[in-house]
């Protein structure tokens, strides 16, 4: 088996990073990709959690993405790239807090990946308030 090959960094000429985020990340070693569909606050069965609430959002997000992975084989360290939709700016700063300290558990090295994130007018369900798609790299 070939092991994943992961670095992070963050170009002196580019801004400081204003979260948890790397500039820039490049992986070798690749064998497989894993690809996620946008993860939203819904539970098995549809209903909603954290309705109002984007930090809860987040959270219940990132777990089913961990789910994921784990469900591949794979956590957190293969997850090369993100990208989130907030719906309304007030979803910014309850995100970025439960999504910092969630990266806390999952990257204790600061090793982040990719992000891009994009406010927008709403989501496919009336209550949802974040989505997130996640893309990683497996050496298997």
């Amino acid at each position: 088996m070939t092991t994943l090959k992961r670095s992070t960094w963050n170009p002196s000429s580019m801004t400081v990073p204003h979260g948890a985020f790397s500039h820039v990340l490049k992986v070798g070693g690749v064998k497989e990709w894993i690809f996620f569909t946008d993860k939203a606050a819904l539970t098995s069965e549809g209903r909603l959690v954290g309705e109002g609430d984007a930090g809860a959002q987040t959270t219940w997000v990132l777990d089913l993405i961990q789910i994921g992975l784990h469900s591949a084989e794979a956590d957190w360290h293969n997850v090369v790239q993100l990208s989130t939709h907030l719906v309304g700016r007030s979803s910014v700063q309850p995100f970025l807090k439960a999504r910092d300290e969630y990266f806390a558990r999952v990257y204790p090295e600061g090793d982040y990946p990719t992000n891009t994130l994009t406010v927008i007018d709403g989501l496919v369900r009336e209550g949802m308030l974040v989505a997130i798609t996640a893309l990683a790299a497996l050496s298997r």
